[in-house]
């Protein structure tokens, strides 16, 4: 049985388990005994599966990564950056997105593709500008990175830092969370900054700073961390 299919079991033994261990008024001693040793026993080969997939992961990642090189290096770019791509997805890492609307010249930085068709069905445009890469899942030590909207302005807003929510209410709506980004410092990280200029808001990285210091944009704060794109 491959490791796959015993953990789905797992989880659905796990679900009829918490269907069925919740304590009934007047179940035995006993009973509750039982079931109790049974939610251990449980949570204790979710562990082991966990542990053991993640193993396996890293291990693949690996062997992808050196892959990857080689199709590098013998210029098989196009397998290259499927192989980087897969990567990515098994680690649970996607990637940051600036879009902008050439009319309103208005940034949007974003991850989800829900976010993205949205902002395309505006008129915004995806820009050639590698951000870097964010968590689609929560991990120890990140924080959501999320996207408001002001309806009255059309403008939009993506952030992490309490500092910024606050300051962006009651105008700019909650869309949803992009992903997860770290909160603090990581190894092979970057900053990402919010930026105003007086009218308008940016978030982004590093790589835009010089462009928007043109026009006038001053950075406000870090609003967290991203992985490097490459």
């Amino acid at each position: 049985m491959s490791v796959t299919v015993w953990l789905i079991g797992i989880s659905v033994l796990c679900f009829q388990d918490n269907a069925t261990s919740v304590p009934v008024h007047g179940d035995p001693p006993e009973v509750l005994r039982l079931l109790d040793k049974f939610d251990r026993d449980t949570q204790a080969i979710q562990k082991e599966a966990d542990e053991r997939i993640a193993t396996a992961r890293r291990s693949l990642t690996k062997d992808l990564d050196i892959l990857q090189d080689k199709f590098t290096k013998s210029a098989k770019l196009e397998d290259a950056i499927r192989v980087r791509d897969l990567i990515r997805k098994l680690n649970g890492l996607i990637e940051l997105k600036v879009l902008q609307n050439p009319e309103s010249k208005d940034f949007l930085l974003a991850a989800n593709d829900a976010t993205i068709a949205e902002g395309e069905k505006k008129g915004y445009k995806v820009q050639d500008i590698p951000q870097g890469l964010i968590f689609r899942e929560q991990i120890p030590n990140t924080i959501p990175l999320m996207t408001y909207f002001y309806p009255q302005r059309n403008d939009y807003l993506t952030i992490a830092t309490q500092e910024s929510i606050s300051s962006g209410k009651p105008d700019y709506q909650f869309v949803r969370i992009e992903g997860y980004v770290y909160q603090r410092k990581a190894p092979s990280s970057l900053p990402i900054y919010l930026f105003w200029n007086g009218k308008d808001n940016v978030t982004t990285a590093e790589i835009m700073r010089i462009n928007l210091e043109k026009q006038a944009f001053k950075q406000i704060r870090i609003e967290g961390w991203i992985l490097k794109p490459y």
